[in-house]
């Protein structure tokens, strides 16, 4: 759908970041432990990209590049990482500085196409 006007007050984009299309494109290796699957098939289980740092060649196995985008050097074929966006509610300042205070992700994204089509809410 469209992006709500109301991503472009000061607290939405940082708090609802998937509603408002805030994703981050930072590039980093995951922390975590991973599966890995060699080209013949054969699955490896548990590993971690310090194992996939080991070798290069293992960056050519299927969950290694998506998990280990830096240590593979493919951080330009990243999809970008979006959190979800915050289930607390949060304060938003307007464009013209009126604060609104305790709003939420729901709030953010509605009256997004049909407001927007109104002379000068986009700008405001």
């Amino acid at each position: 759908g469209e992006q709500s006007f109301r991503c472009d007050f000061a607290g939405a984009p940082e708090n609802c970041p998937a509603t408002c299309n805030a994703c981050s494109l930072e590039c980093v290796d995951t922390t975590g432990i991973f599966d890995v699957t060699k080209p013949d098939g054969t699955l490896i289980s548990n590993r971690s990209c310090a194992w996939i740092s080991q070798h290069s060649f293992r960056c050519g196995f299927a969950g290694a590049a998506e998990n280990c985008p830096t240590t593979c050097d493919t951080c330009s074929q990243v999809a970008p990482v979006c959190v979800a966006d915050s289930l607390e509610s949060f304060d938003v300042t307007k464009p013209n500085g009126v604060v609104i205070s305790s709003v939420n992700c729901a709030w953010v994204s509605q009256h997004s196409a049909f407001r927007c089509a109104f002379a000068g809410a986009a700008e405001n």
